[in-house]
């Protein structure tokens, strides 16, 4: 990790909490309607702080706490909305309130690090082993499947490959990946009762090590730096190698 990096993690990581209850707490003088000096959890800087962790696990696996508490503060603004659809600013952590805020607040920033952030990521994990984050995870002696449950599915990393995959419509239904060989299968599927795209863009990354992807299925033509897939049936599933 380089210099910069670690320096940047090391200002956010005080920030952070990984206990259950909560994966982000901020300190805040102003926390909308109910204003004091206190922990708040979620706060903004819960999407947005995480954005940096990821970025620095993705390049550098050596360290899976800034996956774990990246993970979490990007996963936050989701227990953010209420079941009415209202969306909290924070949530006042002090014992005699322990209740979401009364204002929205600027969520709206929280929201856009949730976006940017929240995917699948798989990693060979220290302590758990193989283990897949927003996502449900099955291997066999060959080849090992994840079907995607992250809140936008539109992103992946597979840690051992050191490959980030991004799409910019549909979803990333699931994907499995050979870890003799390295090939990857991606098959792209779209939400039912939401506007339906006529293709996708898939984009890959190579975060850590030199191997370069390619989409090898037929029929994919490239555009803007990627790979646009026709997205004309329930389901595609592309190949990469």
């Amino acid at each position: 990790m380089r210099d910069d990096t670690g320096t940047t993690c090391g200002n956010l990581l005080p920030l952070f909490s990984r206990t259950p209850s909560t994966s982000n707490n901020l300190i805040r003088r102003y926390g909308g309607k109910l204003r004091r000096i206190e922990r708040q959890i979620h706060h903004y800087g819960s999407g947005l702080n995480s954005l940096v962790l990821l970025s620095a696990f993705r390049s550098n696996q050596s360290d899976s706490y800034l996956l774990r508490v990246g993970y979490g503060g990007t996963s936050g603004p989701v227990s953010s909305i209420n079941q009415d659809g209202f969306a909290s600013a924070s949530f006042h952590s002090w014992p005699e309130t322990l209740k979401w805020d009364g204002f929205s607040g600027d969520y709206g920033p929280n929201f856009v690090g949730l976006v940017l952030g929240t995917g699948t990521y798989v990693v060979q994990d220290s302590d758990v082993g193989l283990v897949a984050y927003g996502g449900v995870l099955t291997s066999s002696d060959t080849s090992v499947s994840v079907q995607t449950a992250d809140p936008v599915r539109r992103r992946i990393f597979i840690g051992p490959l050191g490959v980030l995959i991004t799409v910019d419509a549909g979803i990333i239904n699931n994907f499995s990946y050979v870890p003799s060989t390295g090939a990857i299968s991606v098959t792209l599927s779209q939400l039912s009762d939401v506007p339906v795209a006529a293709n996708a863009v898939l984009w890959v990354e190579s975060t850590t090590g030199t191997r370069n992807y390619s989409v090898t299925t037929t029929g994919i033509t490239k555009t803007r730096l990627g790979w646009k897939i026709p997205l004309s049936s329930a389901s595609v599933t592309v190949q990469l190698t």
